[in-house]
């Protein structure tokens, strides 16, 4: 199956029936949609938790690949491919159907490559909004990262002990986009 953006690409060549000087195309959102995702609660610390002061934290944190595959045709190599994070949206999937027990949370960007600095986005809480976790991308720049190899990103969440370990939905979702100038 071809990605979006060659569809759109391979569309807007054949429709066009003219010699093109430049071609920008733009795909909406590719998303990679991950359900039943299970975080769990480190061992030894369920047991520990009934001696633990009142107030005491617990960090979860659970890593996931961002298999999103946008390859070009080998005519539109010459392109300059954008690929920008849009959100990322973890929902309850199971027994937890509310993350107002989160102080805290963050997504890092990693990369296979050592050289690509990894980048770290804090979660910003909205009070009305206690079923989902979500972050804004802010057009951030993820091109490199898959360059270098791929983009894992790393969901880090702080807060009080849940009842029960996590089943959640993730929703990974970025937008493509190409400039292509023709000699």
């Amino acid at each position: 199956m071809k990605s979006p953006v060659c569809a759109l690409l391979g569309a807007a060549l054949l429709s066009s029936g003219c010699d093109l000087i430049g071609l920008e195309a733009q795909a909406s959102l590719v998303c990679q949609h991950l359900t039943n995702q299970a975080i769990t609660v480190p061992p030894g610390i369920r047991q520990r938790w009934a001696s633990m002061p009142p107030d005491s934290k617990v960090s979860l944190d659970k890593t996931f690949d961002f298999a999103v595959n946008v390859q070009l045709p080998p005519e539109l190599r010459s392109a300059d491919p954008t690929l920008t994070l849009q959100s990322v949206t973890v929902s309850a999937a199971d027994a937890v159907t509310r993350f107002d027990f989160l102080d805290s949370a963050s997504i890092t960007l990693l990369s296979s490559n050592a050289a690509v600095a990894p980048v770290t986005i804090d979660w910003q809480r909205d009070p009305s909004q206690v079923t989902q976790v979500q972050w804004n991308g802010k057009g951030f720049e993820i091109g490199p990262f898959l360059e270098a190899g791929s983009l894992t990103y790393q969901l880090s969440m702080v807060g009080t002990l849940p009842a029960t370990d996590l089943l959640v939905n993730v929703d990974a979702c970025a937008s493509a986009s190409i400039s292509l100038k023709l000699p």
